[in-house]
């Protein structure tokens, strides 16, 4: 329900125990907030746990309420100090009492627990399985919406790596405190900023089925730069019969893995160190690369499929990966497989509209759609019938023809106002 940003966090990759994952930043001047109608307001016992590192020595709040109304639950640096605690409502910017110091660039699990007693709050503050401070506040404001990285005034935000924050609306005890906290550590570690000019490796489990282009593993790489080759393996897959085909996809800052542009193909053996070669420049950030594969039809349920990078060919040198072999891996089974054929804004079009889909008598699909291409409005309008073909069950897609338009009707064509064409439908003919 976190739905407003202030300032410009951002979602910076990291290497953790866990493999590569996101920690949100923030410098110091931003905020990711939930509205009280979105979060909820909690008014009894609650925990907020987070593990997070301070990346500078400054002031400012790690979470707070986003609505002064029902009262602000909230944590803080203010002088060198954790400051926990309650405040009524326009008490925005008040300090809070201090609590335990504030550590810099290091990794660790806060645990701020707010235990409801008769006419007052019991405030505790743990960090990790160590130090702890309690204290009683005469207060019982609630916490109503959410901030993180920012106060509700708006006034103090706070420079910090957060990793996860997690709610409960109970107060955790110190045994569970440190379960928490043993939880967040095995999950994150110390996390490592992913540096420039250096390539990671990262993979989601999923189940897949025997069919269809799958990502395998996604390759994270940081631009400008050109580059020129992948090598990896295909080690812990159970059965390297299973695959019909393995391809290097890019996507440039896309993080969703989509078959459109394609690096390169392997061709031969699959055993032992595979090398795909192309020059695909890159952008200023992160770009990612995806090694692909395609079950072949038959390919036993429970099979692993598996990929580990060696390394990546940038700026005509070699970089490799501080983890080649993420944990993660893609299992063969039984489950459903789609693929993002085009969405709103591919090739200059804004909406893709009204899809028409037929299998040939030679396998070939054939799907055919609405181009509407200055708005998502039906018609008259500049909409225009497109087609594109695939020959191998849905994996990639071509148009039909360089055109992209099978069907154009615009104001040159005699008969024709600029009204536009559309809602196409295919037959196939299967008797003659």
């Amino acid at each position: 329900h976190l739905d407003r940003i202030s300032g410009a966090p951002e979602l910076v990759r990291f290497n953790t125990a866990g493999g590569v994952r996101n920690v949100l930043r923030c410098d110091g001047a931003d905020g990711v907030w939930a509205a009280v109608a979105n979060f909820g307001t909690l008014s009894a016992n609650r925990t907020f746990v987070a593990y997070c590192r301070l990346t500078t020595a400054g002031d400012g709040f790690l979470f707070d309420g986003s609505a002064n109304a029902p009262g602000l639950t909230r944590a803080q640096v203010r002088g060198g100090s954790w400051q926990v605690g309650l405040q009524p409502s326009g008490g925005g910017n008040n300090p809070d009492p201090s609590t335990l110091p504030a550590a810099t660039n290091v990794w660790q699990a806060h645990a701020f627990t707010f235990e409801a007693l008769a006419g007052a709050t019991r405030v505790t503050h743990r960090i990790g399985g160590g130090d702890s401070l309690s204290y009683t506040n005469s207060l019982t404001s609630g916490l109503g919406g959410l901030i993180l990285g920012q106060n509700v005034a708006a006034g103090r935000g706070l420079a910090v790596d957060l990793a996860e924050f997690l709610v409960y609306d109970q107060a955790l005890d110190e045994g569970e405190c440190q379960e928490v906290s043993d939880y967040l550590v095995a999950k994150w570690g110390s996390p490592e900023e992913f540096l420039p000019a250096s390539c990671v490796a990262a993979q989601t489990s999923r189940v897949v089925p025997d069919f269809g282009l799958h990502a395998l593993l996604e390759v994270d790489v940081l631009g400008p730069g050109v580059v020129t080759n992948l090598t990896f393996t295909l080690d812990g897959t159970t059965d390297l019969n299973d695959l019909a085909s393995v391809g290097v996809y890019f996507t440039g800052s896309g993080t969703q893995f989509r078959p459109l542009t394609r690096f390169g193909a392997h061709t031969g053996p699959l055993t032992g160190a595979l090398s795909v070669s192309g020059e695909q420049e890159l952008g200023a950030g992160v770009n990612r690369f995806w090694i692909a594969v395609e079950p072949r039809r038959g390919a036993k349920w429970g099979n692993v499929l598996d990929a580990s990078l060696l390394s990546v060919g940038l700026n005509h040198e070699v970089r490799t990966p501080p983890v080649e072999a993420p944990p993660e891996f893609l299992t063969v089974g039984n489950t459903f497989f789609s693929t993002i054929v085009r969405k709103a804004g591919d090739d200059g079009v804004h909406t893709y509209r009204i899809p028409g889909l037929a299998t040939t008598l030679r396998g070939t699909l054939v799907a055919v759609f609405d181009l509407r291409w200055n708005s998502s409005a039906d018609l008259p309008a500049n909409v225009d019938v497109g087609c594109l073909r695939s020959t191998n069950n849905g994996s990639t897609w071509d148009w039909a023809t360089n055109a992209r338009a099978i069907l154009d009707y615009d104001e040159t064509v005699p008969g024709s106002i600029g009204n536009g064409v559309g809602d196409p439908a295919i037959l196939v003919d299967r008797q003659t």
